[in-house]
């Protein structure tokens, strides 16, 4: 949170955090699909996950990763995945992983 604020990017106006995608069903109805995601930058077609080693280090849990990169890449969201250890010690190499995507 704290690195998109840096950012300027704004909670709840540019960013939103767990995110579901939606599927729009009718002009007004939407159905929620697929899988939570940590972050989402809707202006910018980005979701955000951060991948601490606890549950991202199974082969299941690799799996259903790879799914929920596949189901964001189906909607046409560019994926963006920050182990915990780079949250810890590289915050200036995600400012600007996040910026060239932006």
């Amino acid at each position: 949170v704290e690195i998109l604020e840096e950012l300027s990017i704004m909670y709840d106006f540019e960013y939103v955090s767990q995110f579901y995608l939606k599927e729009k069903i009718n002009s007004n109805i939407y159905k929620t699909r697929g899988p939570l995601y940590d972050f989402c930058l809707p202006k910018h077609k980005i979701l955000i996950e951060c991948d601490g080693e606890k549950w991202h280090s199974t082969e299941e849990q690799i799996s259903r990763d790879r799914e929920k990169d596949r189901i964001a890449s189906e909607f046409g969201y560019q994926m963006l995945r920050i182990k915990s250890n780079e949250i810890l010690n590289e915050i200036e190499k995600i400012k600007e992983q996040i910026k060239s995507m932006i």
